[in-house]
């Protein structure tokens, strides 16, 4: 049985499904019988949740305090990745990072076009720490290749790096007798966020959708679950599709899943498909549902997952692939580094 310090700031449903990757995580180091201090945004009180600073300057001095054999933290946020990484340098204590993110390559490409680049100096922070993360750690987790690679040219190696794609949390089984052909008219599901990646991303995806469908003479449906309507609305008046969309309001992730097993496929892109997977693109395989190709042919995301991509025909998905990226069986292959 190891202690470990277990440090991930998004840890609760209420933080969206960036948090789910660490309860699943935590969930089977207990299994494994480690005693697990959860370190969490909520884990200092109120007024250090309300400040960055506050809140790193806690967790520094909670780690320096504290009895445990390694640490493990998950980003993001990297803010507070500099005072975890001077606590465990500080008491030479080992620790594996778990990168959801990454942190310069975002920073200089304006997360995926949609902000502005970075400044030199922040940059320049940044791939500081990450010089220090790489020649510190035990062990770094990245969830893409491209994410493992994009660090190569700040680090300069990735042996350290092991891919541990994000995969899904969902009973297979529970879904398993689920029809390819379900819907009397092709419903297309959209779990989240959707515009937020690219306003003309969005307007290319769902232009090409609307495309397809009539091309092929088929009714259609997009059933956006939890997406932004306020900014979606304008893309789908203007592409003239407002009698083939539905919104439904934001709800608990178990019942998003839920909803979205009866469509027929899914829909969704990403910021940056060199370096992202994307988590809902994973929930899709999970529930047997292809995958809108709404992607740049030739992209790592496109070569990837181009076995799951469709346009407007059901595909089948076997049980046995959508096993193979459940977060448990993935984590399951990589779980003995916390016992080394």
């Amino acid at each position: 049985m190891k202690k470990i310090a277990f440090v991930a700031y998004f840890f609760f449903e209420e933080d969206g499904v960036a948090s789910l990757r660490a309860r699943v995580l935590s969930d089977e180091l207990k299994k494994r019988g480690h005693d697990l201090d959860i370190i969490t945004k909520k884990s200092f009180g109120e007024k250090a949740q309300n400040s960055k600073l506050l809140w790193s300057l806690q967790v520094f001095r909670h780690l320096m305090r504290k009895d445990y054999d390694k640490l493990f933290v998950t980003c993001g946020p990297f803010w507070h990745l500099r005072f975890i990484l001077s606590a465990c340098l500080i008491r030479k204590k080992k620790f594996i990072v778990d990168i959801r993110d990454p942190w310069s390559a975002n920073l200089k490409e304006g997360f995926g076009g949609n902000q502005p680049r970075a400044s030199e100096k922040v940059i320049k922070r940044a791939e500081f720490w990450e010089k220090i993360m790489y020649k510190y750690s035990e062990h770094i987790w990245a969830v893409t290749e491209g994410m493992k690679e994009s660090h190569k040219e700040v680090v300069g190696s990735t042996d350290k790096f092991t891919v541990v794609y994000n995969g899904h949390d969902i009973d297979v089984d529970r879904y398993a007798d689920v029809s390819t052909e379900k819907n009397d008219v092709l419903t297309y599901v959209c779990l989240g966020k959707f515009v937020e990646y690219g306003h003309e991303r969005a307007e290319r995806a769902l232009k090409k959708l609307r495309d397809v469908n009539q091309q092929a003479g088929h009714d259609y449906i997009i059933e956006f679950i939890g997406t932004n309507e306020e900014l979606t609305s304008p893309i789908i008046k203007n592409l003239g599709m407002e009698k083939h969309v539905r919104f439904i309001p934001r709800m608990p992730y178990q019942e998003a899943i839920m909803r979205a097993s009866k469509a027929d496929i899914g829909l969704g892109m990403m910021r940056n498909e060199e370096i992202e997977h994307g988590t809902k693109t994973f929930d899709y395989i999970g529930l047997g549902l292809p995958i809108f190709d709404c992607f740049t042919k030739g992209s790592l995301f496109h070569q990837f997952f181009e076995p799951y991509l469709t346009l407007t025909k059901t595909v089948e998905i076997p049980l046995e692939t959508r096993r193979k990226f459940s977060r448990r069986n993935i984590f399951k292959s990589v779980i003995d580094v916390f016992e080394e």
